[in-house]
């Protein structure tokens, strides 16, 4: 994804309701850390933060960015 589009589609995205938002992301990992209990989420969140830093390490900012902000609005980490 191009970093033209990536922004396009951000902005778009946070114009959404948060109810709205939270019914869109519903990949795996989001059902991961939904369905985990308290504790468990915790571990969940690290395994998806972890996921985020190898992009983060390939340079891939825009797939990192998308996992962390995952994980910010889906969990209690």
């Amino acid at each position: 994804m191009s970093k033209k589009v990536f922004k396009e589609k951000r902005k778009m995205f946070r114009e959404f309701p948060l109810c709205l938002k939270h019914t869109l992301l519903s990949d795996e990992n989001i059902t991961k850390v939904r369905n985990a209990p308290l504790a468990g989420s915790f571990f969940v969140a690290d395994e998806i933060k972890a996921e985020g830093n190898l992009y983060y390490e390939d340079k891939d900012y825009y797939a990192a960015i998308e996992l962390y902000e995952l994980v910010r609005t889906n969990s209690s980490t």
